[in-house]
C-alpha cells in the first residue's frame, strides 16, 4: 500500500505550560503574532462557508502605505476594514496583487489606506468574505466530511512574515447534527456545541486548521487523553486509541513532553481527501486519517510518523531557509517512527524497517527505497534539499536513517537529552538548520563535523566490499571502497554453517581497512553490517531475500 503522508504546520489544540525560562522569549513571539477573532459559518450542503472578523496586525518599524495579505482563491467577495489606528480607518483600496509563482493557489490581496500608517502602531481590520465550493490542498466543504489545513489552504487571511500563524478565537456555527474539531482549547459547553456554536481559544502561535462533519465523539483517558473523530463506526477503533497511546508514550520519551494537552484522530471522507491531496494530515494536537485507512488494522509507523509532527513540523518549526528542510520535519517524524517500531515490536521489526520498510507501510521509506532512488538519478545532498517531491522521498528514506546512526553515534541517551532540549527551546517558534546541529554537538563527546559532512553535505551511500579467508583459527580479509570515503563504526558476523557466529565491531575510514579475528569453527560467511544499522549499498539479492522472509 502506498500512503501520501502530508506534514501540515498547523494550528494547536491545548496550550501546554510554558517554563519560566521561556516566558520572556514567548512573550517577545506573541508581541509580533496577529491576533484573530474568526467567526466561520460552515454551510456544508451547499459547499459553502461564510467568514467574518478581525485581526490586529503587531507595529511595525516603518510607516505602511499598504497591507498585503494572502487568502485562498476559493474564496471571494472579500471586503476590508481599516478600523485602528484612527487616522487611517475606513475602507481601504483593494487591489489583486500579481502571483510571485504560478503554482500559488492563494491571492495576495493588496489593502492601500487612505492615510498610511504610522510606524509602532498596531492594526486592527476587520473583514468578511465566502466562498469554499470547490477542492483545494487539504480543504473541501461538503455534506461528506470538511476540512481546512491551514498551512496549504489559506482559508484565513494570512500574512507571509507570520507565516500564517495567529492566536485569538475560532468560533464556528454548524447544522445541528455536526461537531467541528479545531485548533486551540475548546471554551463551548455541551449545551452550546447542541446547538451547533463551538469556540476555539489559541493562546501560542498557531496555523488554524479544522474539521467538520457529522461525528461520533470516542475518548479514552491517559497521559494523553485520546479521541477519534468518527463519521462511520468500527469495531477497530480501540486499537487506534490504544495504539496511538503507546505511540505518544515512546515519542514522549524520545523527543520530550507531549506539547499538547489531548490528541485526536478525526475521519474524512478518502475520495474527497484524495482529491485534495493527502491521505494523512498531521496538525497541532490532531491529525486526518482517511476513512479508507480507518478501515484497516492500526499501522504502527504510519501513526508513529504522523503523530511524530506533533513535535517536528508543529511545535517546532523549520526556519524560512533552504538549509535543513525536510530534515527538521519529515525525517524527524520518520525517525520517530522508527523508534516506536523499535521499542514496540522489537529490533528485528526495525531492523526490517531500516532495510525493505514496515509492513503495509510506503515501501519506497527504507534503505531499499533510497538506494532506487540513487539508481534512478534522484539523488541530493540532505543538508539542503529543493523544495521538491522528491525531497520529501529522500528525508523518508535516507533521512531518518542518518538521525537514527547519528543516535547511535552520539549515544541514544546523550541524542533523546538533545532533542528534549530542542523541543523545549524552540515550542512554538523556529529553528535554524544550524542551530539544530549545533544542539546535537554540544551533548556529543566528539567533533561531529565528519558525520555532519559525509551524512549530509554529500550524496550518495557507502558501497563496501569485503575479502576474507580462513586460515585455521583465523578469519582475516579486509573491506575495501572507493573515494570518496566513508568513516563508521561497523559490526562484522562471522557466520558458520551450523548456527554458529561471532560478532566484532570495526572502524572503517579508508580506502582498505583490515581485519583479523579468531574462528573457532568453519566460516561460511563473513557479513559486514549485519543489522543495517548504517545505510550502505547491499546486493538486490540480498535485499529481495530479505522482503521475503
Amino acid at each position: 500500500m502506498k500512503f501520501l503522508v502530508i506534514s501540515i504546520l498547523a494550528a494547536l489544540t491545548i496550550s501546554p505550560a510554558i517554563d519560566a525560562s521561556e516566558s520572556d522569549s514567548l512573550e517577545k513571539l506573541l508581541a509580533r503574532t496577529p491576533v484573530y477573532d474568526l467567526t466561520v459559518l460552515l454551510k456544508p450542503d451547499s459547499h459553502q462557508m461564510e467568514l467574518t472578523g478581525t485581526v490586529i496586525l503587531p507595529p511595525s518599524d516603518k510607516p505602511r502605505s499598504v497591507i498585503e495579505l494572502n487568502l485562498s482563491e476559493l474564496m471571494k467577495q472579500f471586503h476590508a476594514e481599516i478600523i485602528e489606528p484612527a487616522e487611517s480607518a475606513g475602507t481601504p483600496e483593494i487591489v489583486k496583487g500579481a502571483k510571485q509563482d504560478s503554482t500559488e493557489h492563494f491571492v495576495r490581496w493588496q489593502l492601500h489606506p487612505k492615510r498610511a500608517i504610522a510606524a509602532n502602531k498596531p492594526v486592527k481590520l476587520r473583514f468578511s468574505y465566502n466562498g469554499g465550493e470547490g477542492t483545494g490542498f487539504v480543504f473541501y466543504i461538503g455534506p461528506e466530511g470538511s476540512f481546512a489545513g491551514g498551512s496549504n489552504a489559506a482559508w484565513y487571511p494570512q500574512w507571509d512574515e507570520n507565516s500564517g500563524t495567529g492566536i485569538g478565537l475560532l468560533k464556528f456555527s454548524i447544522p445541528l447534527d455536526y461537531k467541528v474539531l479545531a485548533t486551540g482549547k475548546s471554551l463551548g459547553t455541551a449545551s452550546e456545541e447542541a446547538q451547533g456554536n463551538f469556540v476555539f481559544k489559541n493562546d501560542v502561535p498557531s496555523q488554524f486548521s479544522f474539521a467538520a462533519g457529522k461525528y461520533t465523539v470516542l475518548r479514552r483517558d491517559g497521559v494523553v487523553p485520546m479521541r477519534a473523530y468518527l463519521l462511520h463506526p468500527r469495531k477497530n477503533i480501540d486499537d487506534y486509541l490504544v495504539g496511538s497511546s503507546k505511540v505518544l508514550a515512546v515519542l514522549s520519551k524520545e523527543f520530550g513532553p507531549y506539547p499538547y494537552g489531548e490528541f485526536a484522530i478525526a475521519e474524512v471522507p478518502t475520495q474527497q481527501a484524495l482529491k485534495a491531496g493527502f491521505s494523512g494530515a498531521s496538525f497541532n494536537g490532531f491529525m486526518l486519517s482517511n476513512e479508507e485507512f480507518l478501515d484497516q488494522p492500526f499501522n504502527l509507523a504510519y501513526y508513529g510518523h504522523e503523530i511524530g509532527h506533533q513535535w517536528w513540523g508543529n511545535a517546532v518549526l523549520h526556519a524560512e531557509e533552504p538549509r535543513g528542510d525536510y530534515m527538521l520535519d519529515e525525517a524527524m517524524a520518520q525517525f520517530g517512527s522508527l523508534r516506536v517500531v523499535e521499542a514496540v515490536d522489537g529490533p528485528a521489526a526495525a531492523e526490517e524497517y531500516r532495510r525493505t520498510g514496515y509492513p503495509d507501510y510506503s515501501p519506497t521509506q527504507c534503505g531499499y527505497g533510497y538506494l532506487r532512488s540513487v539508481k534512478a538519478g534522484r539523488d541530493h545532498a540532505l543538508g539542503n534539499l529543493p523544495d521538491d517531491p522528491n525531497s520529501h522521498e529522500l528525508a523518508d528514506s535516507k533521512g531518518f536513517l542518518v538521525w537514527d546512526l547519528l543516535a547511535r553515534t552520539v549515544g541514544p541517551e546523550r541524542f533523546s537529552q538533545a532533542l528534549h532540549d530542542v523541543t523545549q527551546k524552540y515550542r512554538f517558534r523556529s529553528i535554524r538548520w544550524e542551530e539544530f546541529l549545533a544542539a546535537i554537538q554540544s551533548v556529543s563527546k566528539e567533533d561531529l563535523s565528519w558525520f555532519f559532512s559525509q551524512w549530509l553535505e554529500r550524496k550518495g551511500a557507502p558501497d563496501w566490499q569485503i575479502t576474507w579467508k580462513q586460515e585455521g583459527g583465523q578469519v582475516r580479509g579486509e573491506i575495501t571502497q572507493a573515494a570518496p570515503f566513508y568513516r563508521a563504526q561497523v559490526q562484522v558476523e562471522i557466520v558458520g554453517p551450523d548456527g554458529q557466529n561471532s560478532e566484532h565491531t570495526l572502524d572503517v575510514n579508508d580506502a582498505k581497512t583490515a581485519f583479523d579475528w579468531p574462528a573457532s569453527f568453519h566460516v561460511q560467511s563473513v557479513v559486514v553490517d549485519p543489522h543495517y544499522y548504517v545505510l550502505h549499498w547491499v546486493p538486490n539479492d540480498v535485499f529481495a531475500l530479505k522482503r521475503e522472509n
